[in-house]
């Protein structure tokens, strides 16, 4: 399951039905789409050691807070995630009651990368070219994490939509609550994959800057 437990249903009764001789059958299973899309890598060779320094940085330096050491190179751009959630219901006038479904839940991950390499290092040289390889380890890392959670989002979604293959019936006048309901309750079954996905990610990205990795870097153009 990879260690993602089962969502709960929000608000009690969901799955409940309305005294009512009507009863909602249930429809064709959704479409479930999950892509995962990576931009053509950015780069920018314009700041310095002292500007990258200043920029916003996820991981932790393994070195001693006494060490005294610069940044030569970055990898920014998060994972984005959107999502597409589609309804369809069949109502009964009569009744004044409706039906409802989920028709379609499309997600997508996509990484945009940008690495920087701080142009103390020119173009050509033994330390751009190595930094630069460095931070395309970062830009592998994402590309890794989203391919695996495309499969993990795939199957959670599966099984937390076979919770409700239809919902209702319910009156008329509480349809657009119950839709509100079932877009909240996808949304948390997208979130709770993504919260998983990101916490590995941050600790497969540190694995990356690991000491050994530092001091690889460092010797790469010492002869």
């Amino acid at each position: 399951m990879f260690g993602l437990d089962m969502l709960a249903i929000a608000g009690a009764g969901l799955l409940s039905l309305s005294a009512s001789d009507l009863t909602c059958q249930k429809e064709a299973p959704p479409q479930i789409t999950v892509r995962a899309t990576t931009r053509e890598v950015r780069h920018n060779f314009r700041l310095t050691k002292d500007q990258l320094q200043r920029q916003k940085i996820d991981t932790i330096s393994p070195y001693d807070p006494h060490v005294e050491t610069h940044v030569g190179g970055l990898m920014s751009g998060e994972i984005e995630i959107s999502s597409d959630v589609k309804l369809a219901w069949k109502s009964y006038p009569a009744l004044r009651q409706d039906c409802l479904w989920f028709d379609a839940v499309n997600v997508t991950f996509e990484i945009n990368p940008l690495i920087y390499v701080a142009r103390d290092y020119p173009k050509g040289s033994c330390e751009h070219d190595v930094i630069l390889q460095h931070e395309y380890k970062h830009v592998a890392v994402d590309r890794e994490i989203v391919k695996k959670y495309r499969g993990v989002m795939e199957q959670y979604l599966t099984q937390v939509l076979a919770q409700v293959p239809v919902y209702g019936p319910v009156k008329t006048t509480q349809t657009p609550r119950a839709r509100q309901k079932l877009s909240q309750y996808i949304e948390a079954a997208i979130k709770k994959v993504t919260d998983s996905m990101y916490a590995e990610r941050r600790n497969n990205q540190q694995a990356i800057d690991s000491l050994e990795e530092y001091e690889r870097v460092a010797q790469a153009c010492k002869k």
